[in-house]
């Protein structure tokens, strides 16, 4: 009986492994991300409650060595007040796979304007993924974790090469 178990596990471990794929596009899991900084970091409740009312409008396009970086419109409500946040300026970066296993991928990623980040990205399954950006900037929020799950092509990445 156990050699069942074990085949099977070998088999799951060995699927995940070859189906992970960077290409595609992946929105940010605002759900997913605002509960894992609630339990596991020390931010300000007021810092996630702001998180709250930004987070999830945010997508990601990798293909062919160019990560395209857009949003969607959105409503921000602040108390009583409500502002429109138009749709931002795409960001293309280029990117090289520096190492992938079947956890994931770590990636240079260089900006238009010349910076450069080294990113970890680690797959929890086929469909989530979260970034570890492996530079001292943490964007006023120390330990945090954003988590993007993979979605179907969006009318926001018209600026994105096809």
């Amino acid at each position: 009986m156990n050699k069942i178990i074990y085949v099977i596990l070998i088999f799951s471990v060995s699927v995940f492994s070859s189906a992970a794929s960077l290409d595609g596009t992946w929105q940010e899991d605002k759900k997913k991300s605002l509960q894992w900084n609630l339990l596991n970091t020390k931010t300000d409740p007021e810092k996630l409650k702001q998180l709250n009312g930004i987070m999830g409008h945010m997508y990601v396009t990798y293909k062919d060595g160019v990560m395209c970086q857009f949003f969607e419109p959105y409503s921000l409500k602040n108390g009583e007040k409500t502002k429109e946040v138009p749709r931002l300026s795409t960001i293309l970066s280029n990117y090289e796979v520096l190492a992938k296993n079947e956890f994931g991928f770590v990636l240079k990623i260089k900006y238009e304007n010349k910076t450069e980040s080294i990113d970890m990205l680690v797959y929890e399954g086929e469909e989530s993924q979260y970034g570890v950006r492996l530079s001292t900037e943490d964007f006023g929020f120390p330990g945090n974790r954003v988590y993007f799950k993979k979605v179907a092509a969006v009318k926001w990445n018209y600026d994105c090469p096809k």
